[in-house]
Formats: C-alpha cells, structure tokens, sequence
C-alpha cells in the first residue's frame, strides 16, 4: 500500500489500555503478542473476507498504521498484536469525488438550497443542501460495509 489517504471499512475496532494496581500503563514484554479477537457485525458477516489488515493508531502521528492481519475463524476475527493501543480490522477502499450544480431547469441559474438526494445501491441514502454547488468523497463498490455521508463542513457550506 502507498501512503496515500484511504478511506477504511471497518469490520471492528477495540481500544486496549491496561493499567496495573497503581495506575501504571501496563504493555507486552518486548517480543510478546497479544491475541485480539473482534466479532464480526452481524450485518457484514455475508461480506466479511477471510482475512483483512489489522491497523493501529499512532496518536503522535496523527493516523492508523497497518501491522498484521487477522484471519476470519466463524463470525470472529483474531490476530495477534505486539502492544496495547486502538487496533481496527479494516479494509482500504478508494475514494470517489462527486461534484455538480442544482440548476433552474427554466434559467440556468443554480438553485440555492436545493435538496440533492444521494442514492446508491451500496452506501444507502443521503440528503443534503445545497448553495447551488456539491461535492462529497465517499466509498465505492464495497458493498454496506460502512456508510460515509458529507456534512456542511464538507462542502463548504455553513
């Protein structure tokens, strides 16, 4: 994989912390690994490949950093990990940018808080207003996995 942005599906997430009787953080012996195990939503079972990334997220840089895979056994995903953290079964998927104009059938013009219905067979429905203009990333082809909607801040709208 690049290092480019992606959009990740999650099959799960768990935030491990652990703390010993005195509130010291408590980690894996160097060289150790933990196994985690994440049940698989009930509604991405059908879709659920039999192995997916294992990631965690790396609070001083700001993003998930993949490290592993964990292998389907049931409705479950277990993997092994080598410290505590967030950790998340995710698939990376592209991005799609959609853009347009509401425009007056009659003038041109473009409408000015017009209703865009968003609709697809994969992601669900959205509804948004406009100023004229829209636009919004989202996931494509991936099935229900997850659903990524846009908000006024992510058109530029207030």
């Amino acid at each position: 994989m690049n290092d480019e942005p992606q959009l990740m599906l999650s099959y799960g997430m768990a935030g491990v912390e652990l703390s010993d009787a005195a509130g010291n953080r408590v980690e894996l012996a160097q060289g150790s690994q933990a196994t985690v195990r994440f049940p698989i939503p009930e509604g991405q079972q059908a879709d659920a490949p039999p192995t997916i990334p294992l990631w965690w997220f790396d609070e001083e840089l700001g993003y998930w950093v993949q490290e592993g895979e964990a292998q389907r056994e049931g409705n479950d995903y277990v993997g092994q990990v080598t410290h505590f953290s967030w950790w998340n079964c995710d698939v990376p998927a592209n991005f799609v940018l959609l853009k347009g104009n509401v425009l007056d059938q009659a003038s041109g013009a473009n409408l000015n808080n017009a209703e865009i219905r968003l609709i697809t067979a994969d992601m669900g429905t959205g509804v948004l207003q406009s100023a004229g203009e829209f636009g919004c990333d989202g996931a494509v082809g991936l099935g229900s996995v997850h659903t990524h909607w846009c908000t006024k801040k992510s058109l530029g709208l207030s």
